[in-house]
Formats: structure tokens, C-alpha cells, sequence
């Protein structure tokens, strides 16, 4: 940064403050440093609380995808009136979970 004195008055002075102009290279330098204050992104989950849990081992993630791919089948086979198809996916789903309140519940709707 430069200063210039300007004269105002007699005796009187009045300081500007010039900002000088980047030189491409210092752009790039300065483009670059803040690339790398960034964090580390390590996920392409990275907003996700489900895949960014260090506790989460790949047995429970397993477990999930499971449970959930089992609920959309059984209640796709609800809506298309196959109720038995749709009580055995939702009996996968306790097996795996046995606390489940949307298999229950979905079990619970299901004639008999």
C-alpha cells in the first residue's frame, strides 16, 4: 500500500492511501493460498450425518440399505394388493431390526 501526500491548504495536508494493482502472479498466489486454508474434503458425503459418523462400520450401513430397500419393496407390493409379498419384506425388516415402528406398522395394515 502507498501513501501520497496531497496538499490541501497552506500547511495543511491531506494523506490518500493507494492500493496498487495485483500482478497476476501474486493473484495466483493468493488464489492458491486460499485453496489451501480450505479443509480437507475427504466424502462426497460430506454433508451427510449418515456417512461422515466415524462410528458408523460398513456392517451398519449394510444393515440400513437393507432395511430400507426392504420397506420401499414391501410397500410397493402393498399398493399393488400382493399383501403376502409385502408381510414377508416387512418381516426382513424385523429380522434386521426388530424395533422398527414403519415395518410394525405397515405389518398392522396388511390384511391377513
Amino acid at each position: 500500500m502507498m501513501k501520497i501526500i496531497l496538499p490541501v491548504s497552506v500547511g495543511a495536508f491531506f494523506f490518500v492511501s493507494c492500493q496498487q494493482q495485483a500482478q497476476p502472479q501474486q493473484v495466483q498466489q493468493q488464489q492458491v493460498s486460499k485453496v489451501i486454508q480450505q479443509p480437507v474434503r475427504t466424502s462426497v458425503y460430506q454433508d451427510s450425518q449418515f456417512h461422515n459418523n466415524p462410528a458408523l462400520t460398513s456392517e451398519h450401513a449394510s444393515k440400513v440399505d437393507q432395511v430400507r430397500r426392504s420397506l420401499y419393496k414391501g410397500e410397493g407390493y402393498f399398493d399393488l394388493g400382493a399383501y403376502d409379498q409385502a408381510r414377508a419384506e416387512f418381516q426382513k425388516v424385523l429380522a434386521i431390526d426388530p424395533y422398527n415402528k414403519a415395518a410394525m406398522s405397515w405389518i398392522e395394515r396388511c390384511p391377513r
